[in-house]
């Protein structure tokens, strides 16, 4: 598994970074509830969102678990989000085509969680592979997120009891 700040050692703060990640995509992602009628009666020349706004929202309360750090998400399931910048800052090319970031989850559960990777437009998939630490689950693990191509990706990994939803922009 490819680890752009060297790996080995740094496995659980890679993981605390690929967690915090996560769990921003799930906060800036989450609607939550019934719309409110004055952002959908506003009218056509009214500013509107980023179309990929990658900029971690971390939750007032993650699991005591996780350690100290920002985070996103909820019940059994976390992402680490990075101390500074958006989700899509550690994205890279990866070799042989496409790009790839790695990402920190955390999960209260002895199995890891499902992560989707899907352009917002829906037209492609990507990928998430793990790499459990020694210590295995529960606990943090590093993952590594691969998208095909440019664009908006969503990234949500739901657990047993939890959910944490990021976009990534990949460029």
């Amino acid at each position: 598994m490819w680890w752009p700040e060297g790996g080995g050692g740094g496995r659980r703060a890679s993981a605390r970074s690929a967690i915090l990640l996560l769990g921003l995509t799930a906060a800036s992602c989450s609607g939550g509830g019934t719309p409110d009628s004055a952002a959908t009666s506003a009218p056509a020349h009214a500013a509107s969102p980023a179309p990929c706004d990658d900029t971690p929202r971390p939750n007032v309360n993650p699991p005591v678990g996780m350690g100290p750090g920002p985070a996103v998400g909820s019940g059994d399931t976390w992402l680490f989000a990075p101390v500074s910048g958006g989700w899509s800052r550690s994205v890279q090319r990866a070799p042989g085509g496409g790009y790839r970031m790695k990402l920190g989850i955390w999960t209260s559960t002895s199995r890891p969680p499902a992560v989707a990777v899907r352009r917002v437009d829906g037209r492609q998939t990507g990928s998430a592979s793990f790499a459990p630490t020694d210590q295995g689950l529960p606990g943090p693990l590093p993952t590594e997120l691969r998208f095909p191509s440019a664009g908006c990706w969503q990234v949500t990994a739901r657990g047993v009891t939890g959910l944490a939803s990021i976009l990534v922009r990949v460029a």
